[in-house]
């Protein structure tokens, strides 16, 4: 037996040693280390609803979204984006609207979270616009259809990039996602 292995063998047979452990983990540890390292689709799908809705708020106070404002008044950011024309208008209100959801998911999805959001994007994506699409038309009380499918483009391209690049770049939290 070489030195080595019989110095390491002698660590082991210590008593005290700190490779004492005990003969198996506590099941509540191995839930909660489980929950941690797994969240379900529901728990990301809820907390990314939450994201959506304050990002909204945000969005809304500074760019209207099918004519609908939060607060103040005028056309806020959108004055920029209109001598574009109507359809670039759109197009880029979407990116905005639903690109600063993933933005500002980044940076409060743990890793575990943004892996169940990244596998789950489009599905997740897509039922937070339709349900925004729903709410800004019952609130503006108008529905231009090329308008709308330009806006939901805008949204999951831009939700999509952002997705992408971000996960990319290797945000500290993120570095194996």
């Amino acid at each position: 037996m070489s030195l080595w292995k019989k110095d390491f063998e002698d660590f082991k047979n210590l008593e005290g040693a700190p490779l004492d452990r005990p003969a198996a983990c506590p099941p509540e540890l191995l839930t909660v280390v489980n929950r941690d390292l797994s969240p379900s689709s529901v728990s990301v799908l809820l907390k990314l609803s939450l994201v959506h809705l304050f990002s909204s708020l945000a969005t809304l106070t500074i760019c209207p979204q099918f004519g609908f404002r939060l607060l103040g008044s005028g056309h806020g950011v959108m004055s920029y984006f209109m001598p574009l024309g109507s359809f670039a208008c759109f197009f880029i209100c979407g990116a905005l609207y639903f690109g600063s959801t993933v933005f500002a998911a980044v940076f409060i999805f743990s890793r575990p979270e943004w892996r169940v959001f990244h596998a789950k994007f489009l599905p997740f994506s897509l039922g937070l616009t339709f349900l925004s699409l729903i709410i800004f038309t019952a609130i503006a009380q108008s529905f231009y259809t090329w308008l709308a499918i330009l806006w939901v483009a805008g949204c999951l391209l831009a939700g999509y990039v952002f997705l992408k690049l971000l996960t990319r770049l290797k945000l500290p939290h993120l570095a194996e996602a």
